[in-house]
């Protein structure tokens, strides 16, 4: 149990956006959100001046269930960052940016996989806005339905083609492994490629998903990006995240909460670190933020 006479907090009357990642701190070990969570989030919505925005790795589609729960659909100033930064959706569920990796680089690293990766465990996943498409169907197809994805298999031979005449604008692809693959060597061979191009980078906010993205693009940018569209300034926004992928996050936002089951360089860069997710850690900060009055 942390001691939440420690914890530090903003006012409440000053805070603008709310901003949190999905997996591993917005929903528990089941995928599932809390009763606790979704009514800390909805009084801090309904009583202040706040907006609540999502942001994941994933796909709009794999989160419609959870605005729909949480009742931020085309709510005012609830925008969405998808994809890590990718895509970002305004509050009328349309999208407003949109970052697109180069079909010739796509085709390389997947070639790069499939030499490298040859006989292992592994399969690539292209991230076309909400649909994901791969190459064969099994373990990895079911992980990503797991998650709530839309999953389209399209045999290799055709999907190459299909990239190949640029029928596809593609916002990032990756590599689903295990740890113990991703890190025999290909984590430097495939470091070695992203390093010679000039507008590809890597990111990891899942210990099976190893992504190639367009460079310069991440969570914390599409924030700033909110950010100066809505006139918010740091010390207005609060932060929660668990990955290595929110910690660009947490380098915008003036506050930034790290789940109790976070990475440990995620921990060491926030201003606190909260319950897990599976104690209901985001609640626990948005209880003491929102609703210390009402508590008392």
């Amino acid at each position: 149990m942390i001691d939440e006479s420690k914890l530090i907090l903003p006012d409440p009357n000053n805070v603008r956006i709310i901003i949190s990642d999905c997996d591993g701190t917005l929903l528990n070990s089941k995928h599932e959100l809390t009763e606790r969570t979704i009514k800390a989030i909805n009084y801090a919505l309904d009583n202040y001046d706040v907006n609540f925005v999502i942001a994941t790795g994933k796909t709009r589609y794999s989160v419609t269930h959870l605005r729909k729960q949480l009742n931020i659909e085309k709510r005012k100033n609830c925008l969405a960052v998808h994809s890590n930064g990718c895509v970002i959706y305004d509050d009328k569920d349309e999208v407003i940016k949109e970052y697109f990796m180069d079909n010739d680089i796509v085709i390389k690293n997947i070639e790069l996989y499939n030499k490298h990766l040859a006989g292992k465990d592994y399969s690539y996943v292209l991230y076309v806005r909400d649909t994901l498409y791969l190459p064969k169907k099994g373990k990895w197809t079911d992980f990503l339905e797991e998650y709530g994805e839309r999953v389209v298999v399209i045999e290799e031979p055709k999907l190459l083609k299909m990239i190949a005449n640029n029928e596809f604008a593609i916002n990032k692809v990756c590599v689903l492994t295990t740890p113990d693959v991703f890190y025999d060597g290909f984590d430097k061979i495939l470091q070695e490629f992203i390093d010679s191009y000039d507008d590809i980078s890597f990111i990891t906010g899942n210990t099976r998903c190893y992504e190639t993205q367009p460079k310069e693009i991440s969570k914390g940018a599409s924030l700033k990006y909110i950010m100066e569209e809505l006139n918010i300034k740091p010390e207005q926004v609060m932060a929660f995240g668990d990955s290595f992928n929110d910690i660009s996050m947490f380098e915008v936002a003036g506050y930034k909460y790290a789940m109790g089951n976070s990475e440990k360089a995620v921990m060491e860069v926030a201003t606190n670190v909260t319950e897990s997710n599976d104690d209901d850690g985001i609640a626990v900060i948005l209880e003491n933020t929102f609703m210390k009055n009402k508590k008392n």
